[in-house]
């Protein structure tokens, strides 16, 4: 007899803490440096709209990275 295990696919959206939704996006974890599948949503929304930067800061012009700007 042979057991045939199911494995589903990995939820979509997760509800994080502070109204935060971390999704499944595995073609964005490098660029978003998390180290995973799953990024927060408004990040990837940012991604996927401004690009890996750098960029400059909205407010004052100094030049941010994924890695030391806030989203």
């Amino acid at each position: 007899m042979q057991l045939k295990l199911e494995v589903s696919p990995p939820k979509e959206e997760i509800d994080h803490s502070h109204g935060y939704i971390l999704e499944y996006a595995p073609g964005h974890w490098h660029a978003l440096r998390t180290g995973n599948s799953r990024v927060y949503q408004h990040r990837r929304v940012y991604f996927d709209e401004y690009g890996e930067g750098p960029f400059d800061c909205h407010w004052c012009g100094t030049c941010v990275t994924w890695d030391d700007m806030h989203v």
